[in-house]
């Protein structure tokens, strides 16, 4: 059958129109009242009773106020509470007035009480952090009111931990259930709008007791590819990327007019997780070795562009407790080659996420491992299964990360020997003098003292090594110039997104 002439020149004459539209769309920027932020996964939740994965929990800290928070400093600051004092075992905040959920209700006594309890409960994941809590009271009414918190003991990272516990409306929980994720409904600078399988959307919050945000809306689009997300970042779709993109592609922003590239210490930590259950990685020797089989220089210099530093310590360079002083021993190549010889019947399995940048990695690490004489074999899983093999202890090495560690407690939250797992202790390492010296820095109300305890504690688990430090990555986040007023909090927290605003360049 044949198609007349004038026919097919129509139809090509559309499909140019089509295509010529769809290419506008492209190059408009997003509106003008709305940041376009985007996310390399999606989080698990946006309930903040379960939230602990980094993207839900940043926020989740729109849409929910705290009692406190973590000041781009490190600092805690008021949030929801005006001032607080301490004395024999008992905090007593001082509550701002006016505060209300984003559904009209005002916060009531019966809320604050509600939400501590909620985040107690041992089905909580921060039911550890809140354990010290032994009684709670308080009163409060539009004008403001009272919170006092008596604890079981001192907690030195108390007020730290607490900024994970979110205001809750008790009424709307109670009547939604595990439902709540659906629709939360907070007190927090954004309100959530609505969410489809790509996006998450959120509104300013009109009736928010404290500083407004200076945009309408918020709009953070999940691209879980990197080379998408690179595409669409450099064709004006997205309006900033914040420590979410591949460090090879940071050049060619830096190198275009329409960008500023902004970068900032950080405070996670990449290391190499050893399963001390293992009968060869229980020889500190065999740690050792391993440790000095990895030529960190190397991927830092070719990975990462030079945006990342050699890691000694859990805690990086940007966090206060930081140890500088710790040294850095490494065995001998031979001496090395002299310990893996020993083990040349023996596979170790290195394990990682099916991340591209975590396999690239892992290939890096297996190959200085095997180029030293360990026989190493690489194998990389869905996350979901991966993180599923390191909570249940079946792994050998694993290359894990800690993300925004802005406290010191995590020495003993990861590493003492009663934190074995279901705790974080993965590796079940157990020192008695390393247990004893981040006992003592927990209820150490002096910082200058705690400064000491965990500097020794630090010392010696990079002695020990049952975890082998990797590197710490710098932050780095992808603005378009039409976004005013951004910075980059050391947290890497989205509190900067409250004061950033855009100016539609029209490009």
């Amino acid at each position: 059958m044949k198609i007349p002439m004038l026919n097919i020149c129509k139809r090509i004459l559309f499909l140019t129109l089509v295509i010529s539209s769809v290419q506008c769309h492209w190059r408009k920027p997003p509106p003008t009242d709305t940041l376009v932020v985007a996310l390399g996964s999606e989080p698990k939740t946006l309930d903040p009773r379960f939230a602990t994965d980094a993207y839900g929990q940043r926020i989740g800290s729109l849409i929910f106020s705290s009692l406190v928070r973590i000041g781009d400093d490190l600092n805690i600051i008021g949030d929801a509470a005006e001032s607080w004092t301490y004395k024999n075992l008992t905090y007593t905040f001082k509550l701002k007035p006016n505060i209300s959920f984003h559904d009209g209700a005002a916060l009531t006594t019966e809320d604050i009480v509600f939400s501590i309890n909620e985040f107690k409960k041992p089905s909580s994941p921060f039911s550890p952090m809140m354990s010290v809590i032994k009684d709670v009271k308080a009163d409060y009414g539009p004008s403001g009111g009272s919170l006092t918190l008596h604890l079981t003991k001192f907690s030195a990272p108390f007020l730290n931990d607490l900024s994970a516990m979110k205001l809750l409306p008790k009424k709307v929980l109670e009547s939604t259930g595990d439902e709540f994720y659906r629709n939360p409904i907070g007190s927090g600078v954004f309100s959530f709008y609505k969410r489809d399988h790509k996006n998450i959307y959120l509104k300013s919050n009109e009736n928010y007791f404290g500083q407004q945000s200076k945009s309408k809306f918020v709009q953070f689009k999940i691209i879980k590819d990197a080379n998408t997300r690179f595409q669409k970042m450099y064709k004006g779709k997205i309006d900033l990327i914040q420590a979410d993109i591949p460090f090879s592609k940071v050049s060619i922003f830096k190198n275009s007019e329409k960008f500023n590239v902004v970068v900032a210490p950080g405070l996670s930590t990449t290391y190499v997780l050893l399963n001390l259950r293992d009968p060869l990685l229980k020889n500190p020797e065999i740690r050792r070795a391993i440790h000095s089989s990895i030529k960190r220089d190397e991927l830092i210099k070719y990975s990462f562009e030079g945006l990342a530093e050699s890691a000694t310590s859990i805690v990086s360079t940007a966090n206060p407790f930081h140890n500088y002083a710790l040294k850095d021993e490494k065995y001998s190549p031979d001496k090395v080659s002299q310990i893996f010889s020993q083990l040349k019947d023996t596979k170790f399995i290195l394990k990682t996420s099916n991340q591209l940048s975590s396999i690239e990695n892992g290939k890096v690490i297996a190959h200085q491992l095997r180029k030293m004489g360990l026989n190493v074999e690489l194998q990389s899983y869905e996350w979901g299964t991966y993180y599923g093999d390191v909570r249940t202890g079946k792994f050998q090495v694993a290359i894990m990360k800690w993300v925004g560690i802005n406290d010191p407690d995590i020495y003993r939250v990861s590493l003492h020997s009663k934190m074995v797992p279901p705790g974080r202790n993965r590796g079940y390492y157990s020192n008695p003098i390393f247990d004893k010296l981040v006992e003592l820095a927990f209820v150490e109300p002096n910082n200058l003292k705690r400064k000491s305890l965990y500097n020794k504690a630090q010392a010696i688990a990079f002695k020990d090594l049952p975890t082998i430090p990797l590197w710490y990555e710098k932050q780095v986040a992808i603005v378009h110039k039409r976004v005013k007023n951004y910075s980059l909090p050391t947290t890497g927290n989205f509190t900067s997104l409250v004061n950033a605003y855009k100016e539609d360049d029209g490009k």
